[in-house]
């Protein structure tokens, strides 16, 4: 396979490649076609005229889905963020490592979500111990235990 045949044409439109490579992937392909199509969704909204993975920048196409994303309504989860980011940051790495030309730190590690912080969960009381009572005495007998009936 040559290099040109791995990178598709060279006006291969964005939208094509991000398909076909997320059809390639052997894992489940869901977090990546969702975050893919969020971002080309996006960017069709915004940025139109950019039709070629060469004419993507970090700012303002990257940097501005980003934003959108922390700006849902109703909000993301920041993990929900993170699958999507990680998820888009593969098929970025895939495409730049097939050949397809690609700026470098489109997103990078501060781009993250930062987890929420967590505060430690407030120390409970020790459950009171329950008084045992002794056990009642259990009389055996022979008699029935209810008491018979004239007819039966």
């Amino acid at each position: 396979m040559t290099h040109s045949s791995r990178s598709g044409s060279p006006h291969q439109r964005i939208e094509e490649i991000f398909d076909a490579h997320v059809r390639t992937l052997k894992t489940n392909g869901r977090n990546y076609s969702v975050a893919a199509h969020r971002f080309l969704s996006y960017l069709q909204r915004d940025f139109p005229q950019v039709r070629q993975l060469s004419e993507l920048r970090r700012d303002p196409h990257l940097l501005g889905w980003l934003r959108g994303l922390a700006e849902e309504a109703p909000p993301l989860s920041p993990t929900t963020r993170q699958i999507y980011l990680v998820s888009f940051r593969r098929l970025l790495r895939d495409l730049a490592a097939q050949g397809h030309p690609l700026q470098s730190g489109l997103i990078l590690p501060e781009d993250f979500p930062r987890r929420p912080a967590r505060l430690p969960r407030p120390a409970r009381p020790p459950k009171p111990k329950k008084e045992r009572l002794p056990k009642p005495e259990v009389r055996r007998t022979n008699r029935p235990r209810f008491p018979s009936h004239p007819l039966f």
